[in-house]
């Protein structure tokens, strides 16, 4: 754990080597440059988190071998590219997050969310907020029926909001608004007394928390 120092530079792929690691906390550092593909070599990592750095390019594809993994968080940092197609291989992940990655020089994730995503069983908090992610939200989510936060806000996310995610009966948060979606928020979301429901006033919802009629919303 090097939480919230000041070390600088790029991660070294000698991580990589570490075997026996279980944590990897680099988080509130100025660390720069692509995260090493040599992190996909940690055969029992189950918490990996590097927000607020400065690191740029794609999510490596390797993490996906890291089927322990727990904890993968992403956020205020300036990666790009998509999310990985096999991201549903980490049988174990509950929380990833990768929020406000758009900023200063980059555009954050873009592309589509992988319809993998439904193989994530364990699968509690989602939040991919702030980004350029575009297509539309996979029927797949509504698999995630442990998911209790989900932030899909400030994206280009298009088409009719799944009538799927009414399958998602734990949910506690849910964000979709500053999107390009239509349609109408599934009943069942309404009937899973979920705390926070967000959705633009383009989307049909009886039980949004936001209010349409007012104009600051």
């Amino acid at each position: 754990d090097i939480e919230q120092n000041r070390f600088t530079g790029a991660l070294p792929g000698e991580l990589g080597n570490l075997g026996e690691l279980r944590e990897l906390i680099i988080s509130k550092n100025f660390f720069k440059g692509a995260m090493p593909t040599e992190l996909g070599n940690l055969p029992m990592i189950g918490n990996l988190a590097a927000t607020d750095n400065a690191m740029t390019g794609q999510i490596p594809d390797e993490l996906t071998n890291l089927w322990t993994l727990v904890k993968l968080n992403l956020d205020n940092n300036l990666f790009d590219g998509t999310i990985p197609g096999a991201i549903g291989d980490l049988e174990n992940l509950a929380i990833f997050t990768a929020s406000n990655n758009k900023r200063k020089s980059s555009n954050g994730l873009s592309g589509i969310l992988p319809d993998s995503l439904g193989q994530l069983s364990n699968l509690y908090e989602f939040d991919v907020s702030d980004n350029s992610i575009t297509g539309q939200i996979p029927t797949t989510l509504g698999q995630c029926t442990n998911l209790v936060t989900l932030f899909l806000h400030e994206n280009q996310l298009d088409g009719n909001v799944p009538s799927q995610l009414g399958n998602l009966v734990n949910i506690k948060d849910i964000n979709l608004m500053d999107n390009k979606l239509e349609g109408e928020v599934p009943q069942g979301l309404c009937s899973a007394e979920a705390e926070t429901i967000s959705a633009d006033c383009s989307v049909t919802c009886d039980c949004c928390t936001n209010d349409c009629d007012n104009p600051a919303f």
